[in-house]
């Protein structure tokens, strides 16, 4: 987990990966080439134009978005989260 990755630490943190979730950092065609085992980008937004799609459709890594993510309140606005969330390692 990173608070931050600029554009030049992408291809390094995302290299071992077999899943990778991100926000608005840019995944392009070079990162995508250095993370062989990436099968599935998550964005946690609406939109995907940080993504390189013809990157992925070239490695065959999918690609999700959250539609209509902005339209709901924050958990933080509705209290706190009531279950627990596994987390997973995918090394």
């Amino acid at each position: 987990t990173f608070a931050q990755t600029s554009p030049d630490e992408v291809a390094g943190r995302i290299a071992d990966a077999d899943i990778v979730i991100v926000n608005k950092v840019p995944i392009r065609g070079a990162a995508l080439a250095a993370a062989p085992r990436l099968r599935l980008i998550a964005v946690a937004a609406t939109g995907y134009d940080n993504i390189d799609l013809a990157a992925c459709t070239r490695a065959g890594t999918a690609l999700t978005i959250t539609p209509d993510g902005s339209r709901h309140e924050s958990v933080s606005r509705n209290g706190p989260l009531k279950t627990q969330t596994p987390s997973l390692n995918f090394s």
